[in-house]
């Protein structure tokens, strides 16, 4: 059996934003204690979603340092469309390229490739990065 201990804290409010949670109470017909907690507790949640988000962009971009695999954003956008159409997709597969690091290729090495070519961790596929035009 877990026991979940409460205690009560103290924040202080400017009268605005008092008076805000007590018109909203009585909106709602709910106490401004149940109001402010649950504001917490919804705030708690989008931020450690907002941080996972975070870490997983961190870990991606650090496999693609380590690794070198990448999918485009070209690739990347064609499997999202099939997706959003509702349709069976694979991952596309990851892949090297002459790329390495986060730069902007010199224009002499790659004469045929746009100057806003750009290499960028991304979350969407997890521990890969993509490349893509800016």
């Amino acid at each position: 059996m877990t026991v979940v201990t409460t205690r009560p804290v103290s924040v202080t409010l400017d009268s605005e934003t008092r008076s805000k949670i007590e018109r909203l109470s009585k909106v709602h017909r709910r106490t401004a204690h149940w109001l402010m907690r649950e504001a917490i507790h919804e705030y708690i949640d989008r931020e450690e979603k907002r941080e996972a988000f975070r870490q997983d962009g961190i870990k991606a971009w650090n496999e693609y340092q380590t690794t070198g695999l990448h999918v485009t954003h070209p690739e990347a956008e064609d499997w999202l469309a099939k997706l959003e159409a509702n349709q069976d997709a694979d991952l596309p597969e990851c892949h090297h390229s002459i790329f390495t690091g986060f730069y902007r290729p010199s224009p002499l090495f790659l004469q045929n490739l746009p100057s806003n070519f750009w290499i960028f961790a991304s979350p969407l596929i997890p521990g890969q990065a993509l490349c893509w035009l800016t």
